[in-house]
C-alpha cells in the first residue's frame, strides 16, 4: 500500500550522500551503478528528506519511475466511472448478500436431494430467497412432519450459503426372526388343497375354504396341563385361489424415437433462472440429457450466477394406430409379462380372457385360477412374562 520511487543520482559524492542517508534511517535498496550514475529506490515519505541531503552533497537527484497504490490512485483521480463502478461493485456484493446462492444437503441416502428441495422451497428456502426472512426451525420442523424418519436435521447458514444436514434413521426391516414366536395366516382366500406345517399346529385341513388374514398354523399350544407355549410356527400351506388382472392398450398412441442426435446449448443462469445465450429457438422435441453448471468466481467467493450447459437429446413422435387384433396382441402380451412377475412358482388351473372396447381403448381382463403358495408367517406380540419356547418346535404330529 505504501507508494515507492526509483531515481537516480548524478555527482561525485553520490555514494556519500547513500551513505549520510542510511545514517539518518531511510530506506534505500535497490543500489546499482549504471552508465555513471547510481539508480536506487526508497518510500515517498523519504524521498523529500534524501533528495535535500544529496543537494548538500551537490548531486543531482532525478526521479525515473513512481510505484504503488497513492500514485496509481492519482493517476486515475479524474476517471469517475471506475471510481462509480468499484463503489458500485461491493455495493451489489453487500445487498447480494442477503440473498441465498447456493443450498447443499448431506446425509441423505433414502431421500433424494430434489424431494428434499421441493419441500424446502415450499417454505420460502431456495436460490434468490431473502435470508432474513425464512425462519429456519420452522422449516426443521415442517422437514420433519413431512417426512419423518429423521433422527436430527439441521438447517445452517454460513454466509450466502444454506446447509441442510439430515440423519436418516436406518429403517428395521419388517421380518419374522427364526427365534421369534408367530403364526402363519393365510394370504390369499381360496381353498386348502395342502397343508404340511413343519413348526406349530394346523388348525385347517384339506378342502377348507379360509379368507385372508385366516389362522392357517398357529404358534401357540396348550399342553396337557393346560399351559400355554408359544413357538414358531412354520411349514408350507398351498390353496387354489382367484388371481385377476386388468391391462388396457389405446388404439392410438404415440412412440418416442430418439434420433441419435444431441443439441449444446448455454444459458446465463441466475438464481435458478436461465437467459438464453442463443438466438435459435429451442425444438419441442428435444429432452434434457445432462447439465453443467459454472459458477462465476470472483476473488475466490463463488457468485449466485455463471454459465449452465444444457445438452439436449433431439427425439421424434411417431403415431401408432393399431386395429383391433393389434391391440389384443399387445394386451396378451402385457399379460403374459404379469403373469411371469406375479404368479412365477403357482400352477396356472384355469385362465378367462375378457377383452372390451371403451372408446379408444381395448380393455383386457384376465381371471386366473392357481395353486400357489398361501401362508405368511405373522408375529406374535408377547408380554415379557410371558413364555417362548425356543428349543423345543413341535408340529401337529406331536
Amino acid at each position: 500500500m505504501k507508494g515507492w520511487v526509483s531515481f537516480y543520482l548524478i555527482g561525485a559524492e553520490s555514494g556519500k550522500a547513500i551513505s549520510d542517508g542510511l545514517n539518518q534511517d531511510i530506506s534505500i535498496w535497490r543500489v546499482q551503478k549504471k552508465d555513471g550514475k547510481i539508480e536506487c529506490s526508497c518510500y515517498c515519505r523519504d524521498y523529500k528528506k534524501f533528495s535535500r541531503i544529496a543537494r548538500k552533497r551537490h548531486c543531482q537527484i532525478k526521479i525515473s519511475t513512481r510505484h504503488g497504490l497513492p500514485f496509481l490512485l492519482h493517476r486515475y483521480r479524474f476517471r469517475f466511472g471506475l471510481l462509480i463502478g468499484t463503489i458500485g461493485f461491493f455495493a451489489f456484493l453487500m445487498v447480494m448478500s442477503c440473498f441465498v446462492w447456493q443450498i447443499d444437503i448431506n446425509g441423505n441416502y433414502r431421500l433424494s436431494d430434489a424431494q428434499i428441495l421441493q419441500v424446502a422451497e415450499q417454505m420460502g428456502i431456495k436460490k434468490g430467497a431473502f435470508k432474513f426472512g425464512i425462519n429456519f426451525d420452522e422449516v426443521e420442523s415442517q422437514l420433519q412432519q413431512q417426512f419423518g424418519g429423521f433422527a436430527w436435521i439441521s438447517i445452517n447458514e454460513i454466509g450466502t450459503h444454506i446447509m441442510i444436514e439430515i440423519s436418516e434413521i436406518e429403517p428395521k426391516p419388517e421380518t419374522v426372526t427364526p427365534s421369534s414366536p408367530c403364526n402363519v395366516v393365510a394370504g390369499y382366500t381360496g381353498i386348502i388343497r395342502d397343508i404340511n406345517p413343519l413348526g406349530g399346529q394346523a388348525v385347517v385341513k384339506s378342502g377348507d375354504v379360509v379368507k385372508e388374514g385366516d389362522l392357517l398354523i398357529s404358534g401357540i399350544i396348550d399342553d396337557q396341563l393346560e399351559q400355554t407355549h408359544y413357538y414358531h410356527a412354520y411349514g408350507s400351506v398351498t390353496a387354489e385361489v382367484i388371481r385377476t388382472a386388468s391391462f388396457s392398450q389405446n388404439l392410438n398412441s404415440e412412440r418416442t424415437i430418439y434420433t441419435g442426435i444431441d443439441k449444446n446449448k448455454k444459458y446465463f443462469s441466475i438464481f435458478g433462472g436461465r437467459i438464453p445465450l442463443f438466438f435459435e429457438k429451442t425444438n419441442d422435441n428435444m429432452k434434457e440429457k445432462s447439465t453443467q453448471y459454472h459458477p462465476l468466481c470472483i476473488f475466490g467467493l463463488t457468485m449466485p450466477f455463471g454459465i449452465e450447459e444444457i445438452t439436449y437429446q433431439v427425439y421424434e413422435t411417431e403415431t401408432l394406430q393399431l386395429d383391433e387384433q393389434g391391440a389384443r396382441r399387445m394386451l396378451v402380451e402385457q399379460a403374459e409379462q404379469w403373469e411371469a412377475e406375479n404368479l412365477k412358482g403357482a400352477k396356472i388351473i384355469n385362465r378367462q380372457e375378457n377383452f372390451q372396447q371403451e372408446g379408444e381403448q381395448q380393455i383386457l381382463q384376465m381371471e386366473y385360477t392357481v395353486e400357489q403358495e398361501i401362508g405368511v408367517q405373522k408375529e406374535i406380540l408377547l408380554s415379557n412374562s410371558s413364555p417362548i419356547e425356543e428349543n423345543t418346535v413341535p408340529n401337529e404330529t406331536e
